[in-house]
């Protein structure tokens, strides 16, 4: 695992590899991609590394992971109520804090629950540094947020971008099609089912409708 696999379940999510690359490049600045990544001052302050502090967490002999405020994981999750959200969601996916799969998923969970409109902006932008920004301001909003910071963190998403898809980004342009006349004989093919009711008292209301999966033709006779 690493910066492919947290590309491609992005990618997955998102659809976007502006908004992926924007994503990506603000969670190296925050983790360098590390899901076991404990806040570096914290690593000081608690004497532990990123092993020792997951391991603690995960064993249950560290108790105070949700209000420690130290920054955690590949977010680097702080605050309290969404370091909670994060360790229940662990517990109940059954692995480590540390779980890269399970980081991703709950980061998608969370912008799709709590940051909509951050994941509204990573699905449609057009640039890395526009979908950078939209997640420097407001997913991750560290207190550091000039234009510097904004400057290194888009050039981390391009790096990856370079890294991982070899610098190529290929939109999908949707088409618009508007069905017109045809002199398909089928434009008029009625059938009446051999099957059908006879002599039927009352108005049809309802018509449940089956899909048939195969290779099908419809012809007369």
């Amino acid at each position: 695992m690493g910066a492919s696999n947290i590309y491609q379940k992005l990618k997955a999510a998102i659809g976007n590899d502006y908004g992926v690359f924007g994503l990506m490049g603000n969670l190296k600045a925050e983790s360098n991609l590390q899901a076991n990544n404990l806040q570096n001052t914290y690593s000081k302050k608690f004497g532990m590394t990123d092993e020792e502090y997951t391991k603690a967490v995960d064993d249950g002999s560290y108790t105070n992971f949700i209000k420690d405020s130290a920054g955690y994981g590949l977010a680097q999750w702080t605050y309290w109520s969404r370091k909670q959200k994060l360790l229940q969601y662990a517990q109940a996916y059954g692995c480590s804090i540390g779980d890269e799969n399970m980081q991703i998923d709950f980061m998608i969970g969370e912008l799709m629950a709590s940051y909509p409109s951050v994941l509204t902006a990573l699905k449609n932008a057009t640039s890395i540094r526009e979908a950078s920004d939209c997640v420097l301001t407001q997913y991750e909003r560290p207190a550091d947020q000039s234009e510097s910071v904004k400057q290194k963190r888009a050039a981390y998403g391009e790096e990856l971008m370079k890294q991982l898809i070899g610098g190529n980004i290929v939109t999908e342009e949707k088409e618009e099609t508007t069905m017109g006349f045809t002199n398909s004989p089928l434009v008029g093919y009625t059938n009446i089912s051999p099957k059908k009711t006879k002599n039927r008292k009352y108005d049809i209301t309802r018509i449940t409708p089956h899909c048939i999966v195969g290779l099908w033709t419809a012809k007369k006779g």
